[in-house]
């Protein structure tokens, strides 16, 4: 029995994620199954890169760097939240400008 060519197989299944992901950027509506598809392809689509240049020490390095710092990033505090009241006067101001509302 023949075995197939593993890693031209994981090339060929990562440039078909890239194209899915491609489509599901362009594809016209967002609801929750598009958002998800797209953070879930995003992640295989990390997860392969990181793996394509773990032989390499200064890509493990550099690839394991920017996860981290995103990942830094991601659990830094928000902003904290403004009045709502003060929100909903500037946003009532800003509607006032606008021709034919009262």
């Amino acid at each position: 029995m023949k075995t197939a060519n593993t890693s031209r197989s994981r090339w060929m299944l990562w440039l078909a994620a890239i194209v899915i992901f491609i489509a599901v950027c362009l594809y016209p509506v967002s609801n929750g199954v598009t958002r998800a598809s797209g953070v879930g392809l995003f992640l295989v689509l990390w997860i392969g890169l990181v793996a394509a240049v773990w032989k390499w020490r200064i890509g493990r390095l550099a690839m394991l760097g920017v996860t981290a710092t995103i990942v830094i990033f991601l659990l830094l505090p928000g902003r904290t939240q403004r009045d709502p009241v003060a929100l909903r006067s500037a946003y009532v101001a800003g509607l006032l400008r606008y021709e034919g509302v009262h």
